[in-house]
Order: structure tokens, then C-alpha cells, then sequence
């Protein structure tokens, strides 16, 4: 045991010297490439290149020092230093440049990093001041816009998540800026082609770009909405709960199994009977051919109902076992496809995403059963059940690439609820047609139904009329 523990030490110590060594590597590696570009350096890009290389490496060898490390624990002070960095780079670069001297004996590398040494002896607002005055000087207004916001929204400093999600929001509004303005240009160019030319393919391209443009403008307000209200709330586990991050990377896992474990059911539950030859036995007994049919079907839906919670409870337990979190911690999501902020608990968040699975694997689960009475073979029942579901997935990528519209009323589509209960929708196949073809709620819910209708009329209709005799 000594020696094992003796053994793991050395380990240890070599991978730390190797990565010492590694790092030291990166710095020379970072100088050599920073002596090549300068150089070479010309054009302006080739300054821009270069002002990034010295702010990594300027970076990296101020923060070699353990007293600067030890001032920058907190999260905020990076924050507040990024726009330092980028300003002090540009700096450093031009000394370096005109100079022709080391960068570290630069006048700007000594100031920067006096500037981090002393942050902790003044008020971050009256340093917020001093930087806006100084970046107002050296026209650098995105630096400017961001500490006024920080003013604006007198951001309290000493809570670390919050200035987070302040910076979060900050982004999120640039974004919607940056959108707005491409919007308004995609509609410009599309009123100058004029709407009778809207057969063209200029036409039809910008079209879908404005499309584009205000999807994700849906989706980024949407976000902002979400930051805006989990700051009036302080309420900050949707980001650092594994339990909900857990339930979203592991839903169609889940749903592929629970699709797979009753299709399987679905599919032998009547056909079994017709290949072990017991279905005359079942006949015999004074019901209706009906009232037994139905039977078997209720059979199935209790058994889908009883392994969805086994899967629930199953799921829920292992990821607190593992992952921990507070399943009655608050949760804040916006849902894309109702463009709705939602509000609720961790737990009430599983609850919902496995109901939401219900409607296609009953849909699935039916379509199967419907194929087991028709053809009286499981294997056939099973095998077209899950050649639909893949063929079906494969359909959709087509259909939307060839704008078939007709595809939003297909089964896999319909029965597919889960991105109205799901924070993400964005990327998951129901949501891009929906979204494409405009499928409202209550045409899925319609389609949904007639679907269900008959497969069952179809299965039931066979099972009464079906000669028996010969099997």
C-alpha cells in the first residue's frame, strides 16, 4: 500500500513537472510566433493578429505571479479586467512596435499590471469611472457601453453569479442589436427586388434569410427574457443543476428505449396468441371479440404507464446519486417553440419532459399493436414499426430541405410533444417543421387523433372479421 501510494506520488509530481514544462514551451513558443508576425507584420490584419497574440501572452505571464493570482479569486474582477486587457494590449503592441523592446518591460505591461495589483484598494465604482474616462478618451466605446451598463443596472459586485448574468444579458442585448439591424437590411433588399418578383431565386433566398434572422431574434429576446427575470428573482440553478442538464442530454435516450420496450410489447401482445395458437382458446370464453382486443390494448397502455415510471423514478434517483442537486431547487427556462418564459421546479421539470413523451410512444406503441393484428407476426409488427419511426426521421431532413409541407402532418411529427415541455427545442426535428410549415397545436392535435382512430378502427375492424379456422 506504501508503495502504491509512493508510486502515484512520483506519478503525480512528473505530470506537474511535465506540464510546468508544457506551459513554459507555450511561452516561448507564443514569443517566437509574436517575433515572426511582427516581422512580417504589414497590412492591418496582420496587427490585429498580432495585438491578440501579446494579449495571451501578456496574460499569461502576468498571472505566473501568485499575488496577482491571489487578487483575481473573484469572477467579477475578470469580467471588469477583459475590456482592460483588450485596451492595454493594443497598447503594449504599439510600444512594442515603435520601441523595439521586450514586452514585458513595455511601459503598458508595468502599468496593467500595477492596475490589477491595486484593484482591490479602490471602490469597483469609482474604478468604473476612471476606465470610462479612459477608454472615452481612446474612443473605445464597446468598453464604454459595457461599464455603463454595469451604472445603468448598478450591478452589486459582490454577488459573482449575478454580475454573470449581468454579462450574460449585456451580450444577449448586443445580439438583438446586431439582429435588428440585419433584419431591417434583409427587408430593405427584399422591397428593392419588389414582390413581383417573388418567384425568383433572389427572392425566395432572402425570404428564407429574413426567416432566419427573425427565428433567432425569437430565440435570443427569448433568453434575454430569461437572464432578465432569473436576475429580478436571483435565482441561478438553472445553469449549475446537472439534474436538469442530465434530464435534457439523456431525453432521447430515454424516449429511444421506452419507444423500443413498448413497440416490443405493443407488437407481441396479440401476435404471441396467434403463434403459440392459444388465440382459439381465447375466443371460446363468452366476450366479444371486441371487449378482448380492448383488453390486450389496456393491457399494453398500463404496462407503457408502469415502465415510464420506473424509467422516471429510475432516472430521477440515479442522477441524484451522482450528479446531486436539489430537486425542488427553482427553474427558469424559456421554451422556444411556445415563446413563453416557464417557472417551475426541478422536479416538476422531470415530471412534464416524461409526460410529454406519452403521445409517441402510445402513437408507436399503437402502430405496432395495429401491425401485430394485422400481419399476426411480432417480428413483422416490430420490424415496420421501427423502420417507420427511422425512415419517418430521414423523411423530415428531406422534406424541409426540399420544402415539402406535407410533412408536418406525418406521425412522427404529430406525436411529437416534447418541445413544448423541453428548454431545448432549438435543433430538435418537431420543432424545425413546426417552425418551417407553420404547425399550429391544434392541427397536430387533430392529426394526432385521426391517426389514433385508425390504427385502432384498422385493428379492430381485422380482428372481428379474421378467420381463425385454418391457425
Amino acid at each position: 500500500m506504501i508503495i502504491l501510494v509512493i508510486l502515484l506520488s512520483i506519478l503525480t509530481m512528473y505530470i506537474s513537472k511535465k506540464q510546468n514544462q508544457s506551459k513554459n514551451n507555450y511561452n516561448k513558443n507564443s514569443l517566437i510566433e509574436i517575433e515572426n508576425v511582427k516581422n512580417s507584420s504589414k497590412t492591418k490584419e496582420d496587427k490585429t493578429y498580432l495585438t491578440s497574440l501579446v494579449r495571451d501572452y501578456v496574460i499569461d505571464d502576468i498571472f505566473k505571479d501568485k499575488t496577482i493570482k491571489n487578487e483575481l479569486k473573484n469572477y467579477y474582477k475578470n469580467e471588469l479586467l477583459k475590456s482592460k486587457f483588450n485596451y492595454y494590449s493594443m497598447k503594449i503592441t504599439e510600444e512594442y512596435l515603435s520601441k523595439n523592446i521586450e514586452l514585458n518591460k513595455t511601459y503598458f505591461y508595468n502599468e496593467l499590471k500595477n492596475y490589477i495589483l491595486n484593484i482591490n484598494k479602490e471602490e469597483i465604482k469609482t474604478l468604473i469611472k476612471k476606465d470610462k474616462e479612459e477608454y472615452k478618451n481612446n474612443q473605445l466605446n464597446e468598453a464604454v457601453n459595457l461599464l455603463t451598463f454595469y451604472e445603468n443596472n448598478n450591478v452589486d459586485f459582490s454577488n459573482e453569479r449575478l454580475v454573470e448574468k449581468y454579462n450574460l444579458l449585456y451580450s444577449y442585448n448586443q445580439d438583438i442589436s446586431q439582429i435588428k439591424l440585419s433584419v431591417k437590411e434583409i427587408e430593405k433588399n427584399i422591397d428593392n427586388v419588389g414582390k413581383e418578383n417573388k418567384n425568383t431565386q433572389t427572392y425566395k433566398n432572402l425570404s428564407e434569410k429574413l426567416k432566419e434572422q427573425n427565428l433567432n431574434l425569437k430565440r435570443v429576446s427569448l433568453n434575454a427574457q430569461v437572464i432578465e427575470k432569473e436576475i429580478k428573482n436571483k435565482v441561478f440553478s438553472s445553469d449549475d443543476n446537472l439534474l436538469v442538464s442530465n434530464a435534457n442530454n439523456a431525453k432521447t435516450l430515454t424516449l429511444f428505449f421506452l419507444l423500443i420496450g413498448m413497440i416490443a410489447i405493443g407488437a407481441s401482445i396479440v401476435s404471441e396468441e396467434y403463434s403459440k395458437s392459444t388465440i382459439k382458446l381465447l375466443l371460446i370464453r363468452p366476450y366479444s371479440r371486441s371487449k378482448i382486443l380492448l383488453a390486450k390494448y389496456i393491457t399494453t397502455l398500463i404496462s407503457m404507464l408502469i415502465l415510464l415510471i420506473i424509467m422516471f423514478v429510475v432516472s430521477l434517483i440515479l442522477n441524484v446519486i451522482y450528479n446531486g442537486g436539489n430537486i425542488f431547487d427553482t427553474l427558469i427556462y424559456g421554451n422556444l417553440l411556445t415563446n413563453k418564459v416557464v417557472t417551475t421546479s426541478v422536479l416538476m421539470y422531470y415530471i412534464k419532459l416524461m409526460i410529454s413523451f406519452i403521445p409517441m410512444i402510445l402513437m408507436y406503441t399503437t402502430l405496432a399493436f395495429s401491425i401485430s393484428v394485422l400481419t399476426m407476426s411480432s417480428s413483422i409488427a416490430n420490424m415496420l414499426s421501427f423502420g417507420m419511426f427511422f425512415i419517418s426521421q430521414i423523411l423530415e431532413g428531406l422534406a424541409i430541405l426540399f420544402n415539402f409541407s406535407l410533412i408536418k402532418y406525418s406521425f412522427t411529427v404529430v406525436s411529437d410533444y416534447t418541445s413544448y415541455v423541453s428548454m431545448i427545442s432549438y435543433g430538435n426535428s418537431m420543432f424545425n417543421v413546426a417552425n418551417k410549415f407553420n404547425l399550429t397545436l391544434l392541427e397536430q392535435n387533430i392529426t394526432y387523433i385521426l391517426y389514433m382512430i385508425l390504427f385502432l378502427t384498422l385493428a379492430f375492424v381485422v380482428f372481428k372479421k379474421r378467420d381463425i379456422k385454418n391457425i
